[in-house]
């Protein structure tokens, strides 16, 4: 009788330590995918600040070049000056891939979920069809 207890008690332990098993595969897979999701997201932050860097120099040499026109009375040159037309361009530029990584940021939860329901949909058992049956 004390063996059948003792068995009983054991499979019970086995059976609480596989659920603990399975729930920790589950956890770290989850811990996994949001660091994974945090660390894209931060390197894209960060290449976003970088670029605005890159717009705020911009901005610091075309008031230079704009105080030194009107300093000139040639304000009405801007228009024609090359280097400041490189400057907009530069600007634009990265205006728009800064815009593009921002975009990037806001879609990296969609796309775990996206790939979270493919994953599912993977794991889920398929019906048999009529040929297979």
């Amino acid at each position: 009788m004390a063996s059948k207890l003792w068995d009983d008690v054991r499979k019970s332990l086995q059976d609480l330590g596989n659920i603990a098993a399975e729930k920790g595969k589950i956890f770290s897979k989850a811990a996994a995918d949001k660091a994974e999701e945090l660390t894209r997201s931060g390197k894209l932050k960060l290449d976003i600040l970088q670029v605005n860097r890159e717009i705020d120099h911009l901005f610091s040499q075309l008031g230079g070049k704009v105080y030194h026109l009107e300093s000139e009375s040639a304000l009405d040159t801007i228009p024609e000056d090359d280097e400041i037309q490189k400057i907009f361009e530069k600007i634009k530029k990265l205006e728009a891939r800064k815009k593009d990584l921002e975009e990037k940021v806001e879609s990296i939860p969609e796309e775990k979920a996206e790939a979270e329901k493919a994953t599912t949909a993977a794991e889920e058992p398929k019906e048999p069809t009529e040929e297979e049956k």
